[in-house]
């Protein structure tokens, strides 16, 4: 009864959480798609060959065709001409593929309008800088267009700070008559894919992979892995977040499954001995037990999966309008790993002792003086929790997680082992030194403890396994409660509400005073201004650099432009160091991204020179640094101390929050504000990435909340399993106090005691462990700075021994009410 139980349980979470999660997956990944405005984006430094769009077309993809270069934009004539350097953008019918483009029309504001072959669209910004307005005129190269609107969002924008100059969007079969395009013109040519249906994105990165090996130099795949780091970073704690509610989920609920196999096999250690005595083969039991196993494994899989496909498809209605976001189709990969743990706790916990328990001899089991487990079948119990792990791993796809959590819990169960042990065999010696101290206790409770203190010394082994038991389910629990709370917190503190949605380049050095005090005034606080300085790498180590030494795309790429470096004392908080030390502001050295230094190859200590201005500028690798990207503070590759860089012609740049109200609209027009007075500004607005961002963050945080009643069935019945796997014993030793005059509140008594003591040592336990493991997380997964509160220890213990109070009232009811001459018939 109880392992059928553990197994529909076990299924029912393992693949609600499962399905639900890999939808809610699907769905951040779907979402996030649109900032590339389509699946994958094909670029390349010479016109789009014609055999991509051929096999784009072969597979019924849609497409955009179009093109992104720097080029001046101008207005009015003769000696009323202004013009202003601006990043040119063409596009055929159909952009965006995914996501939105608003445009503020004379009509008003809208979303994705057809732009007219003779119209433009411009960046706010320009309209600003050239004083001109919808209706106006603005002419590129040799055609003039019709400003039909102005760009409010542009989906695929990016945070790329090479290309920050106002935005001017043309159709991109007018390119031609243009006659911008010249030989030696930095352009660059792009095909927008994407599937007819955000389901079939699969068909599209399956292309991507066939298409990666043929491209050539000056061509390149951008997706969401390497377009988008700011967004990538998002999604991959977002999964990771995912990830470990389901993981947390499944081995609460493999931990249950375990405790009820427990059970299963002691209850058929008296059926064992009859049958033996009566003559039954170890042949024909063997077959008997297998197939009770296999059917009650059965039926509790295919119970367990519909409850979880019904649970999910109800939860899933929830969502798409809490979380505001349409869920994809389900998979069956939870299914398969909701079966394959099940299965494999079955096959590890139940399966060993029942094979060890046919060969023994029925006067053995009768006395009970036989071991559960031999030398093989210990072995076994660890293929099959190898093989747990393995299922968790390929659920989950994340190596890292996976390891931290198993390797985690596996320590956190042998110290809990440990710990049991050493607990039982001090309690005797304990005893002994205060026995004597205590004869004013009163008559219940004293006779309580020293039943509690036999007791433990009896079932000392069982009790140590029910403590492992409670405290991992515990541990789980107390994961995905306050430490995942904790994670959740350090998270939102990265990716801030007023985190910055606008970046004011080109301020010039005279400028950047007055900048900041402008902004200032502006009620938007005291701006960080950074200095910005152009300069491309030449040399690493004394040997001048080509983009042809590199075999990497990026590298190439890297190395054929210039960097924007920047130059300071000490890196940005939002900065951590991985490798090496502090710079020295007196010494030329440089502080490296450690993605960048990858790349390129880059070790510490190495030599490398940058041409700035002319100049050569050569600087030591002091030290390499991860990148918080979703902060949206101003980022570099590469920082340089002020002894290498300060004395180079150089702009600044920095970044702010401007606040907007539900609609999305800025409580200060800052733009305007600033490019009144300061022109040759360029400011840049992200607050559609950063409003992504934070909604990727709820909606995530909303997902787990709905996923964690799940878990906590699982915790449950770990509790329950637990206090069920020594009720039998418990009953005959009530039997036996109440045959020799034990009252039944001395019994409450002393089976309160023994409750509350087992799970405050198992609650203790288990919020250490948590703590220990939530801060490997913190670290090594979600890259958050975890704070410790040691506070939980004392909250765990008060919480394990409440917990286990309660189950063990419900569980363990009978022990008190059945009838002692009952309980001791049953046993002759």
């Amino acid at each position: 009864m109880l392992l059928g139980m553990a197994l529909v349980v076990s299924v029912t979470a393992v693949s609600a959480v499962g399905l639900l999660a890999d939808r809610v997956r699907q769905a951040l990944a779907q979402d996030a798609q649109s900032t590339l405005a389509a699946d994958m984006v094909l670029v390349s430094d010479h016109p789009t060959p014609a055999q991509w769009v051929d096999s784009v077309a072969e597979r019924g993809f849609r497409v955009v065709r179009g093109s992104q270069f720097p080029s001046m934009a101008q207005t009015g004539k003769g000696d009323a001409a202004r013009g202003l350097l601006a990043a040119v953008k063409t596009v055929t019918a159909g952009y965006p593929l995914r996501g939105n483009i608003e445009v503020q029309t004379a009509q008003g504001r809208k979303r994705n309008p057809e732009l007219g072959l003779n119209e433009v669209w411009i960046d706010p910004a320009l309209s600003s800088s050239l004083n001109v307005e919808i209706g106006d005129t603005l002419r590129l190269g040799l055609v003039e267009f019709r400003i039909s609107g102005l760009l409010l969002q542009e989906p695929d924008r990016g945070m790329n700070f090479v290309n920050l100059s106002p935005r001017v969007m043309i159709r991109h079969e007018r390119l031609a008559d243009t006659q911008l395009v010249q030989p030696g013109s930095r352009i660059s040519y792009r095909l927008w894919v994407a599937a007819q249906t955000p389901a079939g994105i699969t068909e599209v990165e399956a292309f991507a992979d066939a298409l990666a090996p043929t491209l050539g130099r000056g061509q390149r795949l951008e997706t969401l892995e390497n377009a988008r780091p700011e967004l990538r970073n998002a999604l991959d704690r977002a999964y990771a977040f995912l990830s470990l509610t389901g993981m947390l989920a499944s081995l609460t609920a493999a931990a249950a499954v375990a405790l009820a196999s427990q059970r299963f096999v002691t209850r058929h250690l008296q059926t064992c001995a009859v049958l033996k005595s009566l003559g039954a083969t170890q042949a024909r039991l063997a077959q008997w037990w297998t197939l009770e196993l296999l059917l009650v494994t059965a039926a509790a899989v295919i119970v367990g999966m519909g409850l979880g496909w019904a649970v999910q498809a109800w939860l899933a209605q929830l969502a798409s309008a809490y979380l505001s976001l349409p869920l994809s189709a389900t998979s069956w990969r939870p299914f398969a790993q909701a079966c394959g743990v099940a299965i494999a706790m079955v096959l590890g916990f139940a399966v060993p002792p029942l094979v060890e328990l046919k060969k023994v001899p029925a006067v053995r089991v009768l006395r009970q003086d036989m071991p559960i487990y031999s030398v093989s079948g210990k072995l076994w119990v660890v293929l099959m929790l190898a093989a747990v792990w393995l299922l968790l791993w390929l659920g989950t796809g994340n190596l890292t997680l996976s390891l931290v959590t198993a390797v985690g819990f596996a320590i956190a169960g042998l110290a809990f082992s440990l710990l049991s042990w050493l607990l039982f065999r001090g309690l005797p010696a304990w005893q002994s030194t205060t026995s004597a101290s205590t004869p004013s206790q009163p008559g219940v409770l004293r006779w309580a403890w020293q039943s509690t203190r036999r007791s433990l010394q009896r079932r000392g082994g069982a009790l140590a396994l029910q403590i492992q038991g409670v405290a991992m389910a515990l541990t789980a629990l107390f994961l995905l409660t306050t430490v995942q709370a904790d994670l959740v917190k350090a998270w939102r503190l990265s990716t801030p509400s007023d985190a910055p949605n606008r970046f004011v380049l080109n301020i010039q050095t005279e400028q950047r005073f007055e900048v900041a005090d402008a902004i200032r005034k502006s009620g938007l606080g005291s701006p960080t201004v950074s200095p910005m300085v152009r300069g491309r790498l030449i040399a690493i180590n004394g040997r001048p650099i080509q983009p042809s030494d590199f075999t990497d795309d990026r590298a190439q790429r890297l190395v054929d432009r210039e960097f924007n470096l920047t130059y300071s004392k000490t890196i940005p908080a939002h900065n951590r160091i991985v490798a090496g030390t502090a710079m020295d502001a007196d010494l030329k050295e440089v502080s490296v991204e450690s993605g960048i230094a990858k790349t390129l190859g880059l070790a510490l200590n190495d030599r490398i020179v940058f041409e700035v201005a002319g100049e050569p500028v050569e600087v030591t690798v002091k030290n390499l640094r991860a990148l918080r990207w979703d902060s949206m503070e101003v980022n570099f590759f590469m920082i340089l101390t002020p002894a290498a860089l300060k004395d180079a012609p150089q702009s600044w740049i920095t970044s702010l929050h401007v606040p907007e109200d539900a609609s999305g609209r800025p409580s200060v027009d800052l733009t305007r504000q600033l490019l009144t007075r300061f022109p040759n500004l360029t400011v840049f607005d992200v607050s559609a990435l950063v409003r992504q961002l934070q909604r990727i963050l709820d909606q995530v945080i909303s997902a787990v909340q709905m996923l964690f009643g799940f878990a906590l069935a699982s915790g449950v019945l770990v509790l329950w399993a637990a206090l069920l796997s020594t009720r039998d014993a418990r009953l005959r030793e009530a039997a036996v106090f109440r045959a020799l005059g034990a009252s039944r509140r001395q019994l409450s008594a002393a089976q309160m005691m023994e409750l509350a003591l087992v799970g405050g040592v198992a609650g203790f336990l288990a919020a250490a462990a948590s703590l220990a493991i939530g801060a490997l997380l913190a670290e090594r997964v979600f890259a958050l700075a975890l704070e410790l509160r040691w506070s939980a220890l004392a909250i765990g213990a008060a919480v394990g021994a409440t917990i286990s109070l309660l189950a063990g009232w419900v569980a363990l009811r009978p022990v008190l009410k059945t009838p002692a001459w009952q309980t001791l018939k049953e046993g002759t």
